[in-house]
């Protein structure tokens, strides 16, 4: 099995990044997202527990599961 990870698409935040993940998880793809180093959260509070962060996220699948995930987003209502 493959483990590297790959960009598929972005997002524009990290709420629609998680979003993003979580669909592609209900058709059985894991997937994570990469904050590209931003270290400013849009809210307060304790740094890590629920805070948004800033700037464009990568959305990354593994290797294997590009064009699955491709499909999956392209079918999606823009």
């Amino acid at each position: 099995m493959n483990d590297e990870l790959v960009a598929v698409t972005t997002a524009p935040s990290e709420p629609e990044a998680a979003m993003i993940c979580g669909f592609l998880a209900s058709y059985g793809i894991d997937a994570t997202y990469d904050t590209g180093g931003v270290t400013q959260p849009v809210l307060g509070g304790a740094a890590g527990l629920g805070e948004a962060f800033i700037g464009r996220q990568q959305i990354l699948v593994r290797a294997e599961d590009l064009d699955e995930a491709r499909r999956l987003l392209e079918d999606l209502p823009s």
